[in-house]
């Protein structure tokens, strides 16, 4: 009853309207297929009854209303021609933005099921002879750990990081090196590691279930993974201190391609700091973000298509918190898109910008996006949102 309850009341938001024919929603009603037809939007390929189906596969009644939910956090309103009502009203665009902004439910998260993937991949590498007795740390990492996720078909990164030998960096600590700190050249070698990983991971799901690739492998959805799991394997980085200390990441060999090194502890740490100092409001911001590019890449503008989701996350992360820490989602959207407008206007205004991790600056001739990219990207979600 409570569900149903809950279910009403977001029927019954002005800034959606899917008409008569629910106006008293039951499963029964959501049976029909003519009383879908208005449903059957913006869903990247997948049917309403491949959806709702993924939805409802444990839990009937929560999973519909998450089902629902799903539609309601992508359908400003029921116009489907380009990907946004003629004209948006204040009140449509806050409660657009309101609903962007929530995470996902409890229950939504319990079907993707992020304890068991790890214990899995835990006991699958315990039970390796080759690598069961080493240091290997496994954790979430990517938008299921920050709880930034935009839609929930995507596949769970979890890193694997051999603690057990490591990479260093002394470009900022003059004077060490590996010969003063006494280390020497493992005999274990990160693609053996790799290698290992591959056959713990074949026997604990089979052949069927594991695909390598350059960077790690994909452990295919099963009775354990409902997604995909994308696992990310590496050793430990370290980058020195001039006071001979060392920030700790994970050094990635792909299979095609150059080494190079991650930040997670440094990304998720920074971003539940940031969190804290906006009054837990920049993680809203990242989501409202990420899933206003995503919507507008799936409605075909090629603006937000060359936009990383981790890009969106580094917009925010380098927006001023008081422009987010109080007031409406709407009016401080509008200041920050202000803010990114003006300081992407020169190289010079945004060249100290930092990603999340602060380990790296976020326009460099290293990254796959430019400065002008992400102006000509926030300028369409200026034009989409209508703000004056």
């Amino acid at each position: 009853q409570d569900r149903l309850a809950e279910l009403r009341k977001l029927i019954r938001q002005p800034s959606i309207n899917f008409g008569s024919r629910i106006a008293n929603p039951n499963l029964s009603v959501f049976a029909n297929r003519q009383g879908l037809s208005c449903l059957e939007w913006g869903f990247a390929g997948h049917s309403w009854k491949q959806m709702l189906s993924s939805y409802c596969k444990d839990e009937p009644l929560a999973g519909f209303l998450d089902f629902f939910k799903h539609i309601c956090c992508n359908a400003a309103t029921t116009h489907f021609s380009i990907g946004r009502p003629p004209s948006m009203t204040d009140e449509g665009r806050e409660s657009l933005l309101s609903q962007w902004a929530d995470p996902p439910s409890d229950s939504e998260l319990r079907r993707v099921g992020l304890a068991e993937r790890v214990a899995s991949i835990k006991q699958a590498i315990s039970n390796a002879p080759a690598i069961g007795d080493r240091d290997i740390r496994v954790s979430v990492q990517g938008s299921y750990r920050h709880n930034t996720i935009v839609r929930m078909d995507r596949d769970v990164d979890i890193y694997v990081i051999l603690m057990d030998i490591f990479t260093t960096d002394y470009a900022f600590a003059r004077g060490f090196s590996d010969k003063k700190l006494k280390l020497y050249d493992a005999t274990y070698s990160s693609p053996r590691f790799k290698n290992d990983l591959e056959t713990a991971f074949i026997a604990a799901y089979g052949r069927g279930y594991v695909r390598r690739g350059s960077k790690g492998f994909t452990i295919k959805e099963n009775n354990i993974h409902r997604v995909n799991t994308a696992v990310v394997a590496g050793v430990e980085h370290r980058r020195y201190r001039p006071d001979g200390s060392y920030d700790s990441g994970m050094t990635l060999r792909p299979d095609n391609g150059d080494p190079f090194e991650s930040w997670p502890e440094q990304h998720y740490q920074n971003g539940e700091v940031k969190n804290h100092k906006t009054e837990r409001r920049y993680r809203r911001f990242v989501r409202i973000m990420k899933k206003l590019c995503d919507y507008m890449a799936r409605h075909g503008y090629q603006q937000a298509k060359v936009i990383p989701s981790y890009l969106n996350e580094c917009l925010v992360y380098n927006i001023p918190n008081s422009l987010m820490s109080a007031g409406r989602l709407s009016d401080n959207l509008h200041e920050m898109l202000i803010y990114l407008r003006q300081t992407l206007g020169t190289d010079e205004n945004c060249r100290k910008w930092l990603e999340v991790t602060e380990m790296n600056y976020l326009f460099h001739s290293s990254r796959p996006w430019t400065r002008e990219q992400v102006l000509d990207w926030i300028l369409a979600a200026w034009e989409w949102l209508e703000y004056e």
